[in-house]
């Protein structure tokens, strides 16, 4: 499915809004998949799970070592000063 085409969505008593079939294969998600959503700049984003981790760790390839280390070492620096 293209990126650009807009179909209309109604929202139902519940507040539930139905995602054409053709979106739902384009973002990868089957009945029961669980999407990530959030606003963002008055528009609501869904992104599938597998999409957003995989975004994520691409921002963070080129990091060398442990950033939870790196973290956790910052941490204890800033602890150390206030101490």
């Amino acid at each position: 499915m293209e990126n650009q085409q807009q179909v209309n969505v109604r929202f139902d008593a519940q507040g539930r809004a139905l995602i054409p079939k053709p979106m739902r294969d384009a973002l990868g998600v089957a009945n029961g998949d669980e999407v990530v959503a959030w606003l963002e700049h008055g528009r609501l984003v869904l992104e599938s799970r597998a999409a957003l981790l995989a975004r994520v760790q691409a921002r963070y390839d080129d990091v060398e070592g442990s950033l939870s280390d790196e973290l956790i070492a910052e941490r204890r620096d800033e602890a150390e000063r206030e101490g």
